[in-house]
């Protein structure tokens, strides 16, 4: 048995966008398909990993010697959790063939390819507002609230005498919460940590008035963000959460010993990373093999033998011959339901050829109608209703 699967992706995307994948599989001789599919594959804190997206290439049928190419795009949400080595946070994308022949093992080949997502800054630069407070007789100004790395804050103060207070200190304080949760262990899972605060730089002047505090962000601090990526409660129970705050605090102190102390939020955004284009593979366009599909095969026929014995045939009509063709043909019930799908794979469909499939289902009498997917190498998905 001789087959080879190889997996082509980004391998740098943002969140909120697409991970463009190809696949192609080769085989040598024909072979029972049992599945074929392409998944997104998290590492989770623990060194465990779960699935996050996943979308079918083939399912169960017979497949003819030849090379079948499939691409598909995973859709990245924009609450995923970026790659962070720190929290040991990573992803794969892995596309896994199956092969089963009756009473004999299954056997399977994959390929996988790390993937890294990174994070995009919330918001856009006109949102930047400043900062005001005033409490007891203590009043601090920011003239913004949205600072680079490297970039020195300003913290303007007034402070009436009759407030007592002889020091101020200003600290700049990183808010770290980071959760896992999985259906094993929920979210009591001791890789958890509690939200902790981590003094970064710190300044204070003493017998203040009126004036200016300055701190400088270093150069490689995390930006703030707040991801949480939940799967389909139906399916499974898994969340990641990895969120990060910052705030100035601000303390003023007697020699009573008692203080004011206040916190001011602030946020800090790099500027946003540049991602070069994907290879031209992956941006080639698919529209013109999608329309060539639709021309070549016009129309199915159908014919009934026997109770649950389907007999279609259909040609292509076009001028050249198509490689790497799927063919997966399901029964839709009168609730809308579907029989199970059979596909059946042909490494080349030449010109003018005819082909017979059969498809067999149990009570195709409340069969209202068959669904045909057809594709084919470098092509998109071309969809055909029958009418019994």
């Amino acid at each position: 048995m001789s087959m080879e699967v190889i997996l082509d992706s980004d391998p740098r995307i943002s969140v909120g966008e697409s991970i463009k994948t190809e696949i192609n599989l080769k085989l040598d001789e024909p072979q029972k398909m049992w599945y074929g599919g392409v998944t997104l594959l998290s590492l989770r804190p623990c060194g465990k990993s779960f699935q996050l997206l996943k979308d079918d290439l083939f399912s169960e049928g017979i497949f003819t010697p030849g090379q079948y190419i499939r691409r598909r795009d995973l859709v990245v949400s924009p609450r995923v959790v970026p790659t962070n080595a720190d929290l040991n946070i990573s992803y794969a994308v892995r596309t896994n063939i199956s092969f089963k022949e009756p009473e004999k093992p299954e056997i399977s080949v994959f390929d996988e390819k790390t993937v890294e997502i990174i994070g995009r800054p919330p918001v856009a630069p006109d949102s930047i507002s400043p900062s005001e407070i005033s409490l007891r007789g203590m009043k601090v100004q920011l003239q913004k609230d949205i600072f680079k790395p490297g970039e020195e804050i300003h913290v303007s103060y007034q402070i009436e005498p009759s407030t007592g207070i002889n020091q101020i200190e200003a600290k700049l304080i990183q808010i770290q919460e980071t959760s896992c949760s999985c259906p094993s262990f929920r979210n009591i899972c001791s890789h958890n940590t509690p939200t902790s605060e981590k003094t970064i730089k710190r300044h204070s002047i003493d017998e203040p008035t009126l004036g200016s505090l300055k701190i400088q962000i270093p150069e490689s601090v995390s930006d703030t963000h707040d991801y949480q990526w939940t799967s389909d409660p139906l399916q499974s129970h898994n969340m990641l959460l990895d969120r990060l705050n910052w705030t100035i605090r601000l303390e003023g102190k007697r020699q009573s010993g008692q203080a004011l102390v206040f916190d001011v939020p602030i946020r800090v955004y790099s500027d946003f990373p540049k991602i070069e284009p994907s290879d031209q593979l992956f941006v080639e366009g698919r529209k013109g093999l999608e329309t060539y599909l639709q021309r070549a095969v016009k129309q199915i026929s159908h014919e009934r033998q026997g109770k649950d014995r389907n007999l279609f045939k259909l040609k292509n009509e076009g001028p050249r011959s198509l490689k790497g063709v799927t063919i997966k043909v399901a029964g839709i019930k009168r609730e809308l339901f579907e029989t199970k799908p059979q596909m059946t794979g042909y490494g080349e469909w030449k010109e003018g050829e005819e082909l017979s499939i059969c498809y067999e289902a149990k009570h195709t009498e409340d069969i209202s109608g068959f669904q045909f997917i057809l594709e084919a190498n470098g092509s998109l998905p071309h969809r055909i209703a029958v009418k019994p």
